[in-house]
């Protein structure tokens, strides 16, 4: 294998269930946010791409036994937000190994895969455990509950397609790494006992816990409530801030997403999207 060719695709995503607090998390796909990745490599050339890009593909090449050196050229697409919580980099590292293993010809199970996902994020210091929620539902879609320390995927089920995601972003906030952003994070996972409850009840009944997370992050780390608060008024099934923030999530019928729209413009500056649930999508 001299050289080689090959193409990935895997979509956004946003939390149901933050799994900071617990190990367990959940997420659902959204199928119109979505990154592409072309790789076209060769043996012995340096490898210029993003770190965590790099590091996807040396994972996978390691993983399938390829002990010679590659690099070349690697093309991104993305129109997936960075850095508001709806799973960009879940879906350029799955995007990446599937292009890889798609170049390299080789058939890999879905654990396979994740493994080799969530490993790669971990090393590129994008999640401590390696986010398998948001890989999962980045990979295949649908609403997947997973535990996250024990790498395992609990939960796994289709979201009905006509339901919309409308995705709030306001623009006053900015992606923080900073001490009292990290403090916030020692203080969420306090929440442990509240969070087993909001579990509990994701399997019957998921827009229930989508609706108690989502507050349960506002308060934790400092949220408006607002674009939640509205969303609500206007017949969203369920709403949650995605992640740390500072994207919501609301899902709503067809019918009522001009009224939710029409609510927000009255808030802050802010982007809003829009994207169809993801199908199950079966590799």
């Amino acid at each position: 294998m001299n050289n080689f060719k090959g193409h990935g695709h895997a979509f956004g995503a946003f939390s149901v269930i933050n799994a900071l607090a617990t190990g367990t998390g959940a997420a659902i796909g959204l199928e119109d946010l979505f990154t592409d990745v072309i790789i076209d490599l060769k043996e012995n050339t340096p490898l210029i791409a993003p770190r965590a890009v790099q590091i996807a593909i040396e994972n996978t090449l390691a993983y399938i036994g390829t002990k010679k050196s590659f690099g070349g050229r690697v093309v991104v697409g993305s129109n997936i937000p960075i850095a508001f919580g709806l799973k960009s980099s879940s879906a350029v590292i799955n995007a990446t190994v599937l292009a890889t293993i798609n170049a390299a010809n080789v058939q890999l199970s879905v654990k396979q895969i994740l493994d080799i996902s969530t490993r790669a994020a971990i090393r590129a210091n994008i999640s401590v455990t390696g986010a398998l929620d948001d890989a999962t539902a980045s990979l295949l879609g649908g609403f997947c509950i997973t535990d996250n320390n024990k790498k395992l995927l609990l939960w796994h089920v289709p979201v009905p397609y006509e339901i919309i995601t409308l995705i709030f972003i306001p623009y006053k906030y900015k992606a923080r790494k900073t001490v009292e952003f990290y403090e916030e994070i020692t203080n969420f996972r306090q929440n442990a006992l509240e969070m087993k409850e909001i579990i509990k009840i994701a399997k019957k009944d998921f827009l229930t816990s989508m609706i108690r997370n989502g507050y349960l992050v506002a308060r934790s780390f400092g949220y408006d409530t607002s674009p939640m608060d509205i969303a609500l008024e206007n017949k969203a099934l369920g709403v949650s801030i995605s992640g740390t923030g500072p994207a919501i999530a609301a899902l709503c019928h067809e019918k009522d997403e001009t009224s939710i729209i029409k609510a927000w413009s009255g808030l802050d500056p802010s982007l809003v999207l829009r994207s169809r649930v993801s199908r199950l999508h079966i590799l």
